[in-house]
This record gives structure tokens, C-alpha cells and sequence, in this order.
């Protein structure tokens, strides 16, 4: 961010963020390096208008993120106007926790809302055991 003292969305920022220690990729963190960041004991915020979770590290770096508060937000906010289904985005950067919030605040069971893989799965160092295993895919072909 261009102003340490300003870290909200939408201000102005000098160039990318750093990119992850494991996806390398400017403006791109995975779940597993946001808990990382979280777990160091930085700042982490609510963002109420954009229902989101913002933590801050480094005096010029943010990230967005969902956890189980942010996501039934936007469950509720689908279903009191009967949108016929949510997504969630960059599923493949899941360590689990999205996915275990996800599954906390829905209706649906886990098994339902990702029943099986039957594609490779990104491997960022990341414990993959709660995918379900199912015909097509087993915890040891990962």
C-alpha cells in the first residue's frame, strides 16, 4: 500500500503484493500462506461492506480472505434472494480451511459440496487428507 497507514480496499497502492512463499505469485496467496501470515499474530480485520476478512503484515501488505463469519454472510445474502447457488473462487488454493468453513455455515454436507476429485490436485506442501477419498481418487494417489 502506497499510505502504511491506510490499509483498506480501494486506496492506492505502489506495486504488487509479494508474491507467496509458495505460489510466487504477486497478488496471489494461498489459503495455507494466509493462515501462515494470520498465525504469526498479524492484524486481521473485517471488512463489513465488503463482508471479508483483511490482514495486514509487512507495513505495506493486505489479503483478503473468507473464514466461516464472512462466508455465511454471503450465504445468507444469496439465499435471502433465492440466487440458485454460490461459488467459491480459487478453490485450488484450499488448504482445507475454506472448505471446512464453507461446509460449517451450509445446509450441504462436505461430501456434497466437493464429493470427489477426479482431477490432479495443486500440491503446495499442503496436507490434502480432508479430500473424501471415492472410487476415483485415493488420499495415496495425490
Amino acid at each position: 500500500m502506497k499510505n502504511p497507514n491506510c490499509m483498506v480496499a480501494g486506496r492506492e497502492f505502489t506495486e504488487g503484493a509479494k508474491g507467496g512463499e509458495c505460489t510466487g505469485t504477486p497478488g496471489v496467496l494461498s489459503a495455507a500462506e494466509i493462515n501462515k501470515i494470520i498465525d504469526n499474530g498479524e492484524t486481521v480485520s473485517h471488512d463489513l461492506e465488503a463482508a471479508a476478512k483483511i490482514v495486514t503484515w509487512d507495513s505495506d501488505q493486505w489479503a483478503s480472505f473468507d473464514d466461516a463469519e464472512t462466508l455465511k454472510i454471503k450465504l445468507d445474502y444469496a439465499n435471502q434472494r433465492c440466487l440458485r447457488g454460490t461459488m467459491v473462487w480459487a478453490i485450488d488454493l484450499d488448504d482445507g480451511s475454506l472448505l471446512a468453513a464453507l461446509s460449517s455455515v451450509s445446509t450441504n454436507k462436505k461430501e456434497e459440496v466437493l464429493p470427489a476429485l477426479d482431477f490432479d490436485t495443486p500440491d503446495f506442501g499442503i496436507n490434502w487428507d480432508f479430500i473424501p477419498e471415492s472410487e476415483n481418487i485415493k488420499r495415496d494417489e495425490l
